[in-house]
């Protein structure tokens, strides 16, 4: 056992209670009662190299800042919520874009786009999936404005489950507040 009574702080890897020349091996727990600075600037281009290895997992119950690339060579496959390369408990917020390579599915009862223009591609959009009882109003509708800010008017079309033979309306210059739920029959 080496006790050092020394209690002089350290500002670099020559200055403290205790400086090895050599390299440093610990074949048991070690802990650090102050911060953990790792000078080395060896970049990392894989799980086996960079400035700090870890080979096991890591438990953080803290914050953590990463002010570079971040890659997750995992490839796990995600079924659900609690899958995946990446499991997230909360919410996720992002500053940029969002390039995502394969399927996306959104679980939530709403999914707002808050964009100048949407684009889609496929020449299909589907509505009503699972309303196999025929028990659901479908339809899409539009806000536009005809005179100022305060006037928000609404068309669209609708198909009323109600009705037989011809269930297509095309409605315009609605003025309910579609936003809120309100019913167009």
């Amino acid at each position: 056992v080496i006790h050092t009574l020394a209690t002089t702080a350290s500002s670099s890897v020559s200055t403290g209670s205790l400086i090895a020349d050599g390299g440093l091996g610990v074949a048991g727990v070690a802990y650090i009662g102050g911060a953990l600075n790792v000078t080395d600037t060896t970049a990392s281009s894989s799980t086996s190299t960079g400035a700090a290895i870890i080979s096991g997992g890591v438990g953080i119950g803290g914050a953590v800042n990463i002010g570079g690339i971040t890659i997750l060579t995992d490839t796990t496959v995600s079924s659900s919520t609690s899958t995946g390369a990446l499991v997230v408990s909360g919410g996720a917020g992002f500053g940029g874009a969002v390039n995502i390579g394969g399927n996306l599915t959104v679980l939530g009862t709403t999914t707002s786009i808050d964009s100048t223009d949407t684009m889609i591609t496929d020449k299909f959009l589907g509505l009503g999936k699972n309303n196999s009882a025929d028990i659901s109003d479908l339809g899409i509708w539009m806000q536009y404005d005809r005179v100022d800010a305060t006037d928000a008017q609404y068309a669209g079309i609708f198909r009323d489950n109600s009705v037989s033979g011809k269930p297509f309306t095309f409605f315009d210059s609605c003025t309910d507040n579609l936003e809120a739920g309100t019913n167009l029959i």
